[in-house]
């Protein structure tokens, strides 16, 4: 390319220094003597002619250089720079007469049916659901009360609500996608669950009384791909069940694949996770339901879900007034007053955000900037995820955030996952505490090996701020 430059320059400023000269390249110039006006004329004309091509030449040569500083400067610039200049044009997309959280309103397609669904060899039957619903009232195996509005009251004699002071266990994975390498896990292990996640990781998950996580995915075979994107994910709904099977009981969707196959797949999602009696937050037919908390009761505690995204591929992935969509964080207006709003409703508040630079294992300055704004509303407890790798921890004003949990069931290979358990005590006090692993093949399961769990929890201290993680995994505030 630089050579061509060169070529393009040299070539340009010679045809022009001809004209300049009044030669015409035969190196006699102004030597050759003038027999008529007509030879003068004709010479002029040729002249002029290769003064037109020498400038062009120029200004291609230009351009080349102009092309080649814009390339390199778009490789040299780092990945967050990229992300802040993406971020920032969704900003001003979503802001441009859109109020502070997302769309006013969305056009929405027709339904378009696609054969472009996830295949297996084996056919997974739908089981009912483990929680029993009530109205808008969801009690789980552990007797965690689930209600889909802040207004809707709990009453004391409720399971879960005998007014125990017993701690609260909650159980928080990252992100969660039933890719082809999960599916062939699944059945390499005779179509068992057990060859996804490891009996010691499903322990964990079934001694909690509640199990949160990202759900990285729409469940549908609707929908239209998106376009001009490098990544899209869509699940069958016949897989649904396997939620229940590992225990989960509240998924977020505020997320940047919720919409890979349009507002149709994220509306099939919704019913899937309502028929099967799991909660979800962060998306919605609209940006009331999107915004919505889902507020459990626990052993006598009220505690309030809430999430939302500051990553969305287009402005108009944002839910909007009358639109579906996820509950966009890019002006953070709308986060902050449902989050004061659950607060006087709710004993605790845990955001869980997507957020963040993808493969970075430390929080940007928005990710900074947005948790302590969140903290400083009302939350108890700030939850991440989007990087797909674990990045660290910190506390500020004495409230835990973990900027990302990473992959834990997604793709061939996950060096390092982790689930994170929250104890929040009888006067609310959250003690964290990891659940180190790593995942190849589809299989996720726990560290066993000491030096390999010390070594895992000091990585975890390096890219932390002011905190450090003991031997026993929990995190411990400097």
């Amino acid at each position: 390319m630089r050579r061509l430059t060169i070529i393009y320059f040299i070539r340009g400023f010679k045809l022009s220094g001809q004209y300049h000269n009044g030669g015409d390249g035969s190196g006699r110039g102004r030597s050759r003597k003038r027999s008529t006006e007509e030879i003068d004329a004709g010479r002029r004309g040729r002249h002029q002619k290769k003064h037109r091509w020498g400038k062009l030449f120029i200004i291609i040569g230009i351009f080349i250089v102009i092309y080649e500083s814009i390339m390199i400067f778009k490789v040299l610039i780092d990945t967050d720079t990229q992300y802040r200049i993406k971020d920032k044009i969704t900003e001003m997309q979503l802001n441009l007469g859109h109020g502070a959280g997302g769309l006013k309103d969305n056009t929405e397609t027709e339904p378009v049916e696609s054969s472009e669904d996830v295949e297996v060899s084996e056919t997974v039957t739908t089981e009912m659901a483990t929680q029993e619903s009530h109205g808008d009232v969801y009690v789980n195996e552990s007797g965690a009360v689930a209600v889909d509005s802040p207004t809707v009251a709990i009453e004391a004699g409720a399971i879960g609500t005998d007014a125990s002071s017993d701690p609260v266990e909650i159980v928080f994975a990252g992100d969660i996608y039933l890719s082809d390498h999960v599916m062939e896990a699944f059945e390499r292990a005779g179509n068992d669950l057990s060859g996804v996640v490891s009996a010691d990781y499903q322990n964990v998950i079934n001694e909690a009384d509640y199990f949160v996580a990202n759900e990285e995915f729409p469940f549908s075979t609707r929908g239209e791909q998106a376009k001009d994107k490098q990544y899209t994910f869509r699940v069958d709904p016949t897989y649904a069940s396997w939620f229940n099977d590992l225990g989960i009981d509240l998924v977020t969707l505020a997320n940047n694949h919720t919409l890979d196959y349009g507002t149709e797949a994220l509306l099939d999602t919704v019913d899937t996770l309502d028929d099967i009696g799991i909660r979800h937050i962060g998306a919605g037919k609209n940006l009331e339901s999107a915004s919505q908390a889902v507020i459990v009761s626990i052993n006598n505690k009220k505690i309030a879900f809430i999430g939302a995204t500051r990553v969305i591929p287009e402005a108009n992935w944002a839910a909007g007034e009358s639109s579906p969509g996820v509950f966009a964080a890019y002006n953070d207006t709308d986060l902050i007053n449902e989050i004061k709003s659950v607060r006087a409703e709710a004993d605790v508040v845990i955001v869980y955000m997507h957020w963040g630079v993808e493969r970075q294992d430390c929080p940007n300055e928005i990710q900074q900037t947005l948790a302590h704004n969140i903290v400083d509303a009302g939350a108890d407890l700030v939850i991440g995820a989007h990087p797909h790798v674990l990045q660290g921890f910190e506390y500020y004003k004495d409230v835990p955030i973990a900027y990302s949990l990473g992959n834990f069931v997604f793709g061939s290979s996950i060096p390092k996952t982790a689930l994170l358990k929250a104890t929040i005590s009888g006067d609310n006090d959250i003690t964290l505490q990891l659940v180190p692993g790593t995942s190849g093949a589809g299989f996720t399961h726990t560290i066993d090996s000491e030096e390999a769990k010390s070594d895992f929890y000091s990585y975890i201290t390096s890219i932390s701020l002011g905190i450090t993680v003991n031997s026993q995994g929990i995190i411990v505030k400097k």
